[in-house]
């Protein structure tokens, strides 16, 4: 069987191979989201960075962490880095919306790449629809775009797929989660990244895993719907912390276009 090669993130450029689906062992509840979603609170940690090597399926913990700690009543945003948008793709039911590469290319304001998840409490940013290679020429952004997002947020969650340790580096800071999100604990993929990050210097590796759970999908007829009026399949909690003050700050911070307006 040929082997599927997994889509690098924004921060990447190396991706990783991602063999035929295995059967998956039972996930272990010392790895599920929920005893994850604990670690953050426990530590005070408003950064969470989420690795997946083996792509875009196991991106899904990603969308499930972040509508737990939603849940919890913390204030949590998840900012995807994949290139294929497959974090995101939940949580604003397959629309093509502006998001980070869009901030990036200076195309979008940020108040226009922020989306309220129509299934939790959970806001998203989006990998967003210009050219990657266009935001790229301002990936340097990236570290105080983040800075912002927690001073506006209890909890960040970065999707970055599967990026190696070069490509997180600028992502991380003092205090920063490492997770791992792991499907497969036997796959070559996570063996290889488990080894890299650790050669690396991130030792306290969280394991994290989609399976048992699994983000809600789209509406098979999303097309025909809005992604902020269309059906929902739970009540959207209001109280957006970006809000005056605090939405022009965050967009002061980031050079984002129209923040001196």
């Amino acid at each position: 069987i040929r082997e599927k090669q997994a889509e690098p993130s924004l921060m990447s450029f190396s991706p990783e191979a991602e063999p035929a689906p295995p059967s998956a062992p039972a996930p272990d509840p010392e790895h599920s989201i929920k005893a994850i979603a604990d670690r953050p609170i426990e530590n005070g940690a408003s950064r969470a960075i989420i690795v997946s090597p083996e792509g875009d399926e196991a991106a899904a913990s990603a969308v499930l962490l972040v509508r737990e700690l939603a849940d919890r009543g913390l204030r949590s945003i998840l900012l995807d880095l994949t290139s294929t948008g497959s974090a995101s793709h939940p949580m604003i039911d397959g629309f093509a919306l502006p998001g980070i590469t869009n901030l990036l290319a200076s195309q979008s304001q940020f108040r226009d790449i922020i989306h309220s998840d129509p299934y939790s409490g959970a806001h998203v940013i989006p990998n967003g629809t210009a050219e990657p290679s266009q935001a790229m020429r301002a990936v340097e952004r990236l570290p105080i775009i983040l800075n912002a997002l927690t001073t506006a947020y209890d909890t960040v969650i970065v999707e970055c797929g599967p990026a190696d340790p070069k490509g997180i580096a600028r992502l991380v800071t003092p205090g920063s989660e490492i997770i791992m999100s792991v499907i497969n604990p036997n796959d070559a993929s996570i063996v290889k990244s488990a080894a890299a990050l650790q050669d690396a210097g991130y030792e306290d590796i969280l394991l994290v895993t989609p399976v048992g759970s699994m983000p809600i999908a789209p509406e098979p007829d999303r097309s025909a719907h809005h992604p902020r009026t269309g059906p929902r399949r739970r009540r959207v909690r209001h109280g957006a912390p970006f809000r005056g003050a605090r939405l022009w700050a965050c967009r002061a911070r980031c050079g984002a276009p129209g923040a001196d307006q």
